[in-house]
């Protein structure tokens, strides 16, 4: 079937997340090795009050508060829907009023890692916010509200979906390839900024970014459908009636297999890595499409499934079960109270990011940003090697190490690879090139003689300005010349011929010295045959952008005499 995901059933272990009361779980969020749940419950083991929102650690197994959570906590003043953003940002939606005070009225608010931080301004007023999907720095939001949906941006503004819809969504996905974002709900249509509504846009829409699309042309969606997508394709699940799934198929809406559910209703629809996941009313609860079939998860769970997030290494699900099952008839369970975690098999760790490096006197100091995926298992250290020569530094978790032995006067590049308990990921993009030197700072090799260099004349002098040209000498192949620097940065050189615009040099050298640098601007072929015979003057400019600074630059010109003797001519 045409864009049907395809997976093995999946393999894994449900384990179960006890520790709230109070209340009941009714949004959760995925975000690495965070969970995050919300709903109506009151406290947390090992913490205390949380007041309807707290994050637990999958490597730790503690809960965490979020804040003091909501005021004044009812099951009517609760939160209902969760998103992370990338930064780690939790924005959290429901019928509350006020999110640890300080937010003020509304029904969204966002913890920025220390304080609940108000919505910005917005059409949602007295209304309710009962959809939140990021994909990871816009946060896309359904409700009761005017147009039903909207968005918040990464610069933190609202910003509407064209004339949204003409009901509430009741569920949103994001597809992670194209960056469509998916509402499912019982509305008739949505409507772009002209407020004509779209064609084929019945109970399943399509935000592209800019506006509405019908998700397929031509073909209805079943009433207030759950929604999910991956690589361009979206999925549907009815939640009553029938109870299919369905993807598009020959450009109609196709079950896949038969319903997951039977009769019985669907609460969610998801991803667990790249596998289509439901969860709903009906014994094992939780079931997987793996390419021709449903298939059990594990066991599942003793009750229903009535909220699910998924995530790359896994999913959440939450509800009025009381046990994770041990037998397919689930006639013996292992206690879990409202909330059981999936997780897949761990994998090696993404590469590490954003790699730079400072040189000093033999060695350089690397830095990286973490991987954004962690493979589902702890980071246990990273590796920091060095081109050329394989020099390596270690750490236990640090982002930071100082790579030793390494030679003055020869530029590296340093990659990263990052281990957990399943072993090595691929190595990071290199760094940007340094060279280490004796002053504690390091040039790069110069840029290319075919790049321009700025031609004003003269050297800087002072000792705290000492950036100076010396004296050039030329031989048969070269003009040669020392420059003093007072710190690292980036040289570049430029040879031209006076009284003509060509060049005269085809590329440049730099050998480190002690306090300084030899230049070297090699002649061209050419240059070095009509030097021989005619001779001619060269200007050299040298350019030196130190680290953070502005470029300086000397100038100095060198006449070349002819070479070769005249030959006489007899006859």
């Amino acid at each position: 079937m045409a864009g049907v995901a395809q997976a093995a059933p999946l393999q894994g272990e449900w384990e179960a997340l006890n520790g709230l009361s109070g209340g009941t779980v009714k949004a959760l969020a995925l975000h690495g090795h965070y969970v995050y749940a919300g709903g109506s419950f009151t406290t947390a083991s090992g913490v205390g009050a949380v007041n309807g929102v707290a994050r637990y650690d999958l490597y730790t197994g503690t809960w965490a508060a979020v804040g003091s959570g909501v005021d004044s906590i009812t099951s009517s003043n609760d939160v209902r829907s969760l998103a992370v953003t990338a930064n780690g940002d939790l924005w959290a939606g429901g019928y509350f009023q006020h999110m640890g005070s300080a937010t003020g009225p509304g029904v969204l608010a966002r913890w920025d890692g220390a304080a609940w931080q108000p919505a910005p301004a917005s059409p949602i007023g007295g209304g309710s916010v009962l959809q939140l999907a990021s994909d990871g720095s816009t946060v896309y939001v359904g409700g009761a509200f005017s147009g039903y949906t909207g968005r918040i941006t990464p610069a933190g503004t609202w910003s509407s979906l064209g004339s949204g819809l003409n009901n509430p969504a009741d569920s949103v996905a994001i597809d992670s390839v194209t960056g469509d974002v998916y509402f499912g709900g019982g509305f008739t249509h949505a409507l772009n900024d002209d407020s004509e509504p779209v064609p084929n846009t019945r109970y399943v829409a399509r935000w592209t970014g800019m506006q509405w699309e019908a998700a397929l042309t031509g073909v209805d969606g079943p009433y207030g459908p759950w929604v999910a997508a991956r690589g361009g394709t979206s999925y549907v699940g009815e939640r009553s009636g029938n109870g299919d799934v369905l993807a598009p198929s020959s450009g109609a809406w196709t079950p896949l297999g038969s319903a997951p559910f039977g009769m019985y209703p669907m609460r969610s629809l998801g991803f667990a890595g790249s596998t289509l996941v439901a969860g709903g009313a009906a014994l094992p609860h939780v079931l997987s499409w793996d390419g021709s079939s449903w298939s059990a998860i594990g066991d599942g769970v003793n009750d229903e499934v009535a909220v699910m997030a998924t995530g790359d290494h896994g999913f959440v699900v939450g509800g009025p079960f009381s046990g994770i099952c041990l037998n397919a008839g689930c006639s013996a369970t292992t206690p879990a109270a409202g909330l059981a975690v999936f997780r897949l098999p761990a994998t090696a760790p993404g590469a590490p990011t954003g790699v730079t490096a400072t040189a000093g006197n033999g060695q350089a100091t690397v830095s990286w940003t973490p991987p954004g995926d962690d493979g589902g298992s702890p980071i246990l250290g990273y590796t920091v090697t060095a081109g050329p020569g394989g020099a390596t530094c270690t750490t236990t978790g640090a982002t930071a190490c100082t790579v030793t032995g390494l030679t003055d006067g020869v530029p590296y590049t340093f990659t990263v690879v990052a281990t957990n308990a399943q072993g090595g990921s691929g190595a990071s993009t290199p760094s940007g090139g340094v060279t280490p030197a004796a002053s504690g700072g390091g040039l790069p090799v110069p840029e290319a003689n075919g790049q321009q260099a700025s031609d004003a004349p003269g050297s800087p002098s002072g000792p705290s300005n000492a950036f100076t040209l010396g004296a050039m000498r030329t031989g048969g192949a070269a003009i040669v010349a020392t420059v003093r620097v007072p710190g690292p940065g980036r040289i570049r050189v430029v040879g031209t011929r006076v009284g003509a615009t060509t060049r005269a040099c085809a590329g440049a050298a730099i050998a480190r010295r002690t306090q300084s640098y030899a230049v070297a601007c090699r002649l061209t072929p050419a240059t070095r045959a009509e030097r021989a015979t005619h001779g001619f003057r060269v200007r050299l400019v040298v350019a030196y952008r130190p680290v953070g600074g502005t470029v300086r630059t000397a100038a100095r010109a060198v006449t070349l005499a002819r070479t070769a003797a005249p030959t006489p001519v007899t006859g």
